[in-house]
């Protein structure tokens, strides 16, 4: 029984292990200058043969750590999305990507619910109104 249980769970989390999200340098963005040029950017990545759709990602503001949600929309087989974030100001000496503390929600294929944390871990998307993100004063970007 256990082991059908167990079966079952990692066949149910095949295609949410494939996606992935993680902070780092990009110098390719449009955003960048001669100033700027590379900026912090969040990456999603999905490894798996289907779809994974309401791709959502929150990260903080480099300077001010505001909690921002990213609508990224479907991600195709075999693709990777990238945000670039750009900002005012500088960055504090020794700023690392890292610090954006990304985190992606989304929706397989069949339906289920994940997140993703900024350490990558991967669990059950615990839904809109329990995630703490208007609570932490998140804020929405709409492009």
């Amino acid at each position: 029984q256990a082991d059908r249980r167990k079966l079952a769970e990692d066949a149910e989390r095949h295609q949410a292990r494939q996606v992935s999200a993680w902070a780092d340098w990009h110098d390719q963005g449009e955003l960048a200058t001669f100033a700027k040029p590379r900026l912090p950017a969040v990456f999603v990545r999905n490894s798996s043969e289907a779809a994974v759709y309401d791709v959502l990602v929150d990260y903080r503001a480099p300077i001010d750590g505001a909690l921002y949600r990213l609508g990224v929309g479907p991600v195709p087989p075999g693709e990777t999305r990238v945000h670039a974030i750009d900002y005012d100001g500088s960055l504090e000496a020794g700023w690392e990507p890292t610090a954006l503390f990304a985190r992606v929600y989304f929706r397989d294929s069949a339906g289920r619910r994940w997140l993703r944390d900024a350490l990558g871990r991967l669990r059950v998307d615990p839904g809109a109104r329990h995630d703490d993100f208007f609570e932490q004063g998140g804020v929405i970007i709409r492009d």
